[in-house]
């Protein structure tokens, strides 16, 4: 009998330079995603034990299965920010036209990220000079 090892989420990016008029978290600022995975790249979340050699996208199971995440119950929000688009216009349209909005982060999970951080003393965590 195999044991699932590795659960495989897809990658979606998470885009735009976000609204820096008040110290927010990015997860706040940056509510639009790829309509859909934007490569064969998946994160993986594993069971260490079974892992025979780690490495950052791919990596080889000593033994077990791997199984991919439905991407409607699960999926990697990969936070891309401003990063590359400052540079070049034309190309920063064309990256925000292939995303729809996403809020379910922001308003799902935001306030209970900001208490984790502020009990934790993260204050960079809400800059508008740090992140993506």
């Amino acid at each position: 009998m195999y044991v699932h090892v590795q659960i495989s989420l897809p990658n979606y990016l998470m885009l735009g330079a976000g609204d820096r008029t008040r110290a927010k978290m990015a997860l706040e600022r940056i509510i639009r995603m790829t309509s859909r995975s934007v490569n064969n790249l998946v994160k993986p979340v594993y069971r260490p034990v079974r892992l025979h050699a780690a490495n950052v996208h791919r990596n080889r199971l000593e033994r077990g299965r791997r199984v991919d995440a439905p991407p409607d119950q699960l999926r990697m929000l990969h936070y891309w920010g401003a990063r590359g688009q400052q540079q070049d216009p034309a190309a920063a349209r064309m990256m925000m036209s292939r995303t729809v909005e996403m809020t379910l982060m922001r308003d799902a999970w935001s306030q209970r990220v900001e208490n984790s951080l502020l009990v934790f003393g993260e204050w960079d965590s809400f800059s508008n000079d740090t992140g993506p």
